[in-house]
């Protein structure tokens, strides 16, 4: 069952995109670092204003979920709460050319970290994977300012 939300995710991902163009030209004198094979470009980018709801609303989860004492955090919930911002973000996607590139440079992992974050037998296991996440919500809001729409 896991598998097969998280399979349907990624595939609305894909689908949601569709219809953007992917083709671009990377400039490696702008380029600061690599995440996999995707390239990190410097900042100034715009994002729409449902991925910054998203992102400033997955800030606020994280930001919620560590103020919590380690035995009072429910990990079930937070992923969950993080995976439907994910969801919106992907839904409402409306960027386009190089903006929406980087968007997915940093939205990829995420989603492959909500996906672990479910398959994990532990609670150390997800916490790891929230704190990828917190690594490229930093990213996102590097490349793409304080989250304020384009």
């Amino acid at each position: 069952m896991k598998t097969t939300i998280y399979s349907i995710l990624i595939a609305s991902l894909f689908f949601a995109c569709s219809g953007h163009d992917h083709s671009h030209q990377h400039d490696d004198q702008n380029s600061e670092e690599t995440i996999g094979n995707e390239e990190l470009k410097d900042v100034g980018f715009k994002a729409n204003a449902e991925t910054s709801k998203g992102m400033l609303e997955i800030q606020s989860i994280l930001a919620k979920h560590y103020q919590l004492d380690k035995d009072d955090r429910n990990y079930a919930k937070v992923i969950g709460e993080i995976e439907i911002q994910c969801d919106y973000i992907i839904q409402n996607c409306s960027m386009k050319g190089e903006a929406h590139d980087q968007l997915h440079v940093v939205l990829h992992p995420m989603l492959s970290s909500i996906k672990a974050s479910k398959d994990a037998v532990s609670n150390e296991a997800i916490e790891e994977e929230l704190k990828t996440i917190q690594d490229n919500l930093t990213e996102y809001f590097r490349i793409f300012g304080s989250g304020q729409p384009a």
